[in-house]
């Protein structure tokens, strides 16, 4: 099993070696955390919690480095990876190498479990096709199934 050090004795390390880069990794769960560790560290790792829920990411540039911009909603960051999914397909690529790793994006949101599920269940059939992902988009931003959009309208 992996251990990682106590952040007590990373934080002691760098004192006397102060011309190294320390970045600290392991355990770290929010950018408050983060943020936390960067008044004694050079760099902050969020790798789990990231992988687990990649939205925590949308607000870090302006929560690190003070940029005063407006993150991307869930759905426009999606959306701008689709085009990029239509060329890894058509590369002989699939859907399932890309999905993998956006199934947190939608942790702890409504209709969060249901976005996984689609997703899980249907981008293991080889010839699946973006119409997955914006189907599974619709389904956690409104509920519904691209068939049935022209409805709610």
């Amino acid at each position: 099993m992996r251990t990682t050090p106590p952040r007590e004795c990373v934080l002691r390390r760098q004192q006397p070696l102060q011309e190294l880069t320390i970045v600290i990794n392991g355990g770290i769960e929010t950018l408050d955390e983060a943020s936390g560790h960067l008044e004694h560290v050079d760099g902050v790792m969020l790798g789990r919690a990231a992988y687990q829920n990649p939205f925590i990411l949308a607000d870090v540039d302006s929560w690190i480095f003070g940029e005063n911009s407006t993150p991307p909603s869930r759905e426009e960051a999606l959306s701008k990876l689709i085009p990029y999914a239509e060329r890894h397909i058509q590369n002989g690529g699939r859907l399932s190498n890309i999905t993998k790793h956006i199934l947190g994006i939608y942790h702890g949101q409504p209709r969060g479990r249901a976005f996984r599920r689609l997703l899980s269940e249907r981008v293991t059939d080889p010839s699946a096709t973006v119409d997955v992902l914006r189907d599974a988009i619709a389904l956690a931003e409104h509920g519904l199934g691209r068939e049935d959009q022209s409805d709610a309208a």
